[in-house]
């Protein structure tokens, strides 16, 4: 029998990153450290709406996360930027400092809005992991450019709408 979950996570670290499978998740508190730093970053503006929390819960279970790190975003509480410094030094997360702000800006951008205080927490978080002000722009631009293709494709795909699309995509 096939593990789905397994199955999923696959499919989407190939889909989004180019993984031929999705990296083994052994140790439970680092998944639950990118989850926790995930979470701060995007807490810059003082704030995490419901959407917010929802996107950074529905993307950690489509990589697979185990079910309480999941749960765990229901009540998770945002840390200060040097702790979120000092779990990006954690083992292989220490490689994932772009993957980081990648996924920040888009959970801080799903609820249509990237505020000037979830960018400063961005900037901040970037300039203490050692990622340049370059690259930070070309992250935002990135996930703007996605946001703008997927709105391209909902439209192609769905001319007369659909029952299930999202406001946002809705004519």
């Amino acid at each position: 029998m096939v593990d789905r979950a397994s199955l999923a996570a696959d499919f989407m670290y190939l889909t989004q990153f180019g993984f031929e499978s999705a990296p083994p998740k052994t140790n439970p508190e680092i998944v639950n450290s990118m989850v926790k730093a995930v979470f701060s970053v995007i807490n810059g503006d003082g704030k995490i709406t419901p959407r917010e929390r929802a996107w950074v819960k529905g993307y950690f279970a489509t990589k697979g996360y185990p079910e309480d790190v999941v749960d765990s975003i229901d009540t998770m509480q945002a840390l200060p930027v040097e702790d979120i410094v000092a779990l990006m030094a954690e083992s292989i997360l220490r490689f994932g400092a772009n993957l980081l702000l990648y996924d920040a800006i888009r959970a801080a951008s799903a609820d249509g809005k990237y505020p000037d205080g979830e960018r400063t927490s961005v900037t901040r978080v970037a300039a203490a992991l050692g990622v340049s002000s370059n690259t930070v722009t070309a992250i935002e631009k990135l996930v703007v450019e996605e946001e703008e293709l997927l709105a391209r494709r909902v439209a192609l795909l769905f001319p007369h709408g659909h029952p299930n699309l999202a406001d946002r995509y809705r004519r």
